[in-house]
């Protein structure tokens, strides 16, 4: 989570949704962001009475999409990890499937949606796509003067896999049940074929 008090704007940063360019660029447009809560790596969401009349906006991504990054991150940055998880990850070995199911990373993937990031939130005033980032940061009031989108830091992933291949039934299924909320609240497109597409919205 941050906060531009200069701008009375929050943004709540669930991981995996486009914040690490986000976030750069805020930095680079306010040069003065106040991170509330530094656990969780920054995306911790807090709430404080004072800033009832800030305007908020969160990031999201598609689940499909997003499971496979937080999968990816986890094999990827073991420098990060406690020995408990690398043992779960198999020091970076664990497929995606294995990473999705495992009963020890439960509790992670229960409190990855999207929607759990906003629930001390009184209210999100606008929802930024990770798919159509720079079209839905411009509606956000306080970046229409001089704001601009830093590239994005080479972020190449030794997984060469597309996403989809990845995934069976079961983890479709997994996917589906545990970001329900994102599903709904988002409206996220369900049929993985669709994604696939290139559809990620429900009815676009």
């Amino acid at each position: 989570m941050r906060i531009i008090h200069k701008a009375k704007l929050v943004y709540v940063n669930p991981p995996r949704t486009g914040t690490n360019i986000t976030g750069r660029s805020l930095e680079n447009h306010f040069k003065t962001i106040e991170i509330p809560d530094k656990s969780r790596s920054g995306h911790a969401t807090i709430w404080k009475p004072e800033w009832n009349s800030y305007y908020v906006f969160i990031t999201v991504r598609h689940p499909f999409t997003r499971a496979i990054s937080l999968w990816r991150r986890g094999v990827e940055f073991l420098k990060y990890r406690d020995k408990e998880t690398l043992k779960i990850l198999r020091n970076g070995k664990a497929s995606f499937t294995e990473m999705l199911h495992h009963p020890g990373l439960l509790e992670f993937w229960t409190g990855m949606p999207c929607v759990s990031f906003t629930d001390k939130v009184p209210a999100i005033n606008c929802t930024v796509y990770q798919e159509n980032l720079v079209k839905d940061l411009k509606q956000i009031p306080a970046l229409n003067s001089g704001f601009k989108l830093l590239k994005q830091f080479s972020n190449i992933s030794k997984d060469k896999t597309p996403w989809h291949g990845h995934y069976d039934q079961k983890d479709i299924d997994f996917v589906l049940d545990v970001f329900k909320g994102d599903f709904d609240q988002y409206g996220y497109e369900r049929d993985i074929e669709a994604v696939k597409a290139g559809k990620y919205l429900s009815g676009s």
